[in-house]
């Protein structure tokens, strides 16, 4: 089986992939209750509208982070043993911005910052050891994950 997905690969999701996510789910649970309590809390329209740009900022994270591995799964074979252990690494890692996500703005945002490189950073290096033998594919595959277009 080829890391490539082809023409006659299955377009349907994994287990693995669901499982994903459920755990993004779980994470974007996590960044609305904590901004909904913070809202509920707040007295005066500036500290509302301070925690709503906290839980975008949030949010935006946890959606690059959502966007690269669907990415990664429809490009590559997500039945492969390396791709499905990236995405569990990666649910992993988005389960941890989840957990932190209360304590992000009270000290922990260190935390949720080195998580969230950590991912990005670990998924390019796997798929770049992964296509060592592509260079044409690892090539392509650093501009989309690793540039601003």
């Amino acid at each position: 089986m080829r890391l490539l997905r082809g023409e006659r690969s299955k377009q349907e999701a994994s287990f693995v992939e669901l499982f994903f996510d459920l755990v993004l789910v779980f994470a974007l649970n996590r960044v609305v209750a904590t901004s909904t309590s913070q809202l509920a809390s707040s007295p005066s329209s500036a500290a509302r509208w301070a925690s709503l740009l906290q839980a975008l900022l949030l949010i935006l994270p946890l959606m690059w982070v959502w966007s690269m591995t669907a990415y990664s799964t429809a490009r590559f074979e997500p039945r492969r043993l390396a791709v499905q252990v990236m995405v569990l690494v990666t649910a992993f890692g988005v389960l941890l911005l989840g957990v932190v996500t209360p304590k992000v703005f009270d000290g922990s945002a260190w935390m949720f910052a080195g998580v969230y490189v950590a991912l990005q950073a670990g998924r390019a290096l796997v798929v770049a050891v992964a296509l060592r033998s592509h260079w044409l594919q690892r090539l392509y595959w650093g501009r989309v994950c690793c540039t601003d277009r």
